[in-house]
């Protein structure tokens, strides 16, 4: 956001500097799901953490459980880590995610996460075990 525009939306709402960095850390956090994670690892303290992931008609598929950091640093790419109902995780990568993440919610199709290869929480907090992420990039690049 340009200083100009951000100047007459301090002004306009009456917002105090803290109150502008935190809504542009949050705006920031939400554009980029993956920065909040420490590279490699799995990351349970960030917005999208605990977002409702449902289907177009919403039904209930689980919850994001966690985000991880993608291996080669950058800081705007990873999984997100979804927690199905009925206990097994499955990883989604960045661009899937962003497309997915719709008004508060994850939106995907059922049928795709059942498909999609699972992830352990031990596999998640092993960043030499890079199994997992090949699986899942693969399986989600492969449905579009």
């Amino acid at each position: 956001m340009k200083a100009t525009a951000l100047l007459c939306v301090v002004t306009a709402l009456g917002l105090t500097v803290t109150a502008c960095s935190r809504i542009h850390a949050t705006t920031a956090a939400l554009l980029s799901p993956f920065s909040a994670a420490k590279l490699g690892s799995a990351s349970s303290g960030h917005p999208w953490v605990h977002m409702a992931v449902q289907t177009s008609t919403g039904q209930p598929l689980g919850t994001v459980s966690s985000v991880v950091q993608a291996l080669n640093g950058q800081k705007d790419s990873g999984y997100i880590v979804i927690a199905r109902t009925g206990g097994s995780l499955v990883a989604v990568p960045d661009g899937p995610a962003r497309v997915f993440a719709r008004e508060g919610k994850f939106i995907v199709s059922k049928s795709q996460l059942d498909r999609a290869p699972t992830v352990t929480q031990d596999e998640l907090h092993s960043p030499s075990n890079k199994n997992w992420r090949v699986d899942a990039s693969r399986y989600w690049q492969r449905i579009g």
